[in-house]
């Protein structure tokens, strides 16, 4: 699968494969330097394609209806979203941030949550969520997913 060129760790499939990539906040390209808010990215090809094929029917939708019909689910969804921007934000270095402030980047690197959500009781881009739960485990919609793939795809990445 891809790689963001701004990988700063991965966390691996049992097999060893690649299957989530920390990225950092900043993108350095030749025409300089961008906000990239996705800090937790779906490498794995193989999984990649379940959560797909999940996303393709209808799957935000559906993850959306569980989160808001549990216990619970839409303050531990507002959560999951406050932690990812605050992994996000503490992955920046003191002048890193000085940077991002200047250019008026915070509000998209340090207070959006997963896939770059502003209302956190709402849900978009199952990759971007798994990939979030594959990194705490406790990402609600990530969970979610994760019971929806096949026992094959959740055996690539459940805790030996």
């Amino acid at each position: 699968g891809y790689c963001p060129p701004n990988a700063l760790d991965v966390i691996r499939a049992r097999d060893d494969a690649p299957a989530v990539v920390v990225a950092h906040p900043l993108l350095h390209r030749k025409g300089g330097v961008e906000p990239f808010p996705t800090t937790y990215w779906l490498a794995d090809p193989r999984i990649a394609a379940a959560v797909a094929t999940i996303e393709r029917d209808g799957g935000v939708r559906r993850a959306g209806e569980h989160v808001s019909a549990s216990a619970g689910g839409v303050g531990s969804l507002k959560a999951a979203h406050a932690r990812y921007a605050a992994e996000r934000w503490a992955l920046l270095a003191e002048d890193e941030v000085a940077f991002v402030e200047a250019r008026g980047w915070t509000p998209r690197l340090r207070d959006v949550g997963v896939a770059g959500i502003r209302d956190a009781a709402t849900v978009k881009c199952l990759h971007a969520h798994y990939a979030h739960f594959l990194a705490d485990r406790e990402n609600p919609v990530g969970a979610w997913v994760h019971g929806q793939l096949s026992d094959e795809v959740r055996a690539l990445v459940d805790p030996g």
